[in-house]
Order: C-alpha cells, then sequence, then structure tokens
C-alpha cells in the first residue's frame, strides 16, 4: 500500500469541542434525593384520613343526571340523523373530482376576484 492509500482509509481527526461545551456539560442537574423513610406511608395514611365522598354520576343532583341523559340522547340522534341523511353514491358512481390547480393558484384567483369587485364598487362610488 501506498502512503496516501493509508491516508484514504483512517478516519479524520475530530475536530475540536467548542469552548461552550464544558460549560453546558457543568449545567447537569445533581442526582435526586430519594424519599424519606416512611413517606409513602404517611401518604396513604393521610389520604384515607381526608377521603371524602365519592364524586360521580350516582351522587349529582337530579337536574345534572337529566341533563346528562338529554345530552347523550340528542348526541346518539344527532349522529344518527347525520349518518342517515347523508347521500352516499354506489361505488361505481363516486367518482373524485381533482383540481387541476394548486391551492395558491385559487387563493390568488379569488384574492383577484375581490381586488376587482373592490376596485369596480370604488369606480362607481366615484361616478
Amino acid at each position: 500500500m501506498r502512503t496516501d492509500d493509508r491516508e484514504r482509509e483512517s478516519p479524520p481527526p475530530e475536530p475540536p469541542a467548542p469552548p461552550w461545551r464544558k460549560t453546558w456539560e457543568a449545567l447537569a442537574l445533581p442526582p435526586a434525593a430519594p424519599a424519606p423513610p416512611g413517606f409513602a406511608a404517611r401518604v396513604v395514611a393521610r389520604a384515607l384520613a381526608e377521603e371524602g365522598p365519592a364524586l360521580g354520576l350516582p351522587l349529582s343532583p337530579g337536574w345534572a343526571r337529566a341533563a346528562a341523559a338529554l345530552a347523550l340522547a340528542a348526541g346518539i340522534a344527532g349522529g344518527a340523523g347525520l349518518g342517515l341523511a347523508a347521500e352516499r353514491p354506489a361505488a361505481e358512481e363516486a367518482t373524485l373530482e381533482w383540481s387541476s390547480s394548486t391551492l395558491a393558484e385559487e387563493y390568488l384567483e379569488e384574492a383577484g376576484t375581490l381586488v376587482e369587485g373592490a376596485s369596480s364598487a370604488a369606480a362607481e362610488e366615484e361616478r
């Protein structure tokens, strides 16, 4: 092997570390301290002592339960009505209409129409 072949095979030298790297690595947080002994038992004991009535639908007022049932029924009826009312073409009739223009072109065409309408309205006001 020639010397230039060896130079090609050896990996390139790594660039020097940036000057801020040492400062960045010094910002690492210290390891977290463990919980004191008996902490979990104290938390459970306090939670059991402060336990109040369970919250939920059975303990809610009657009007709230009625409103929830009404909202559920309305949602089901509305969804079923929309599903049944939608006209679904047969598979052979279903076609996709692809636009050859892009969204940007459509926007510019619409913007041009608006500008033309505004300029014609301004011209009529000047008369």
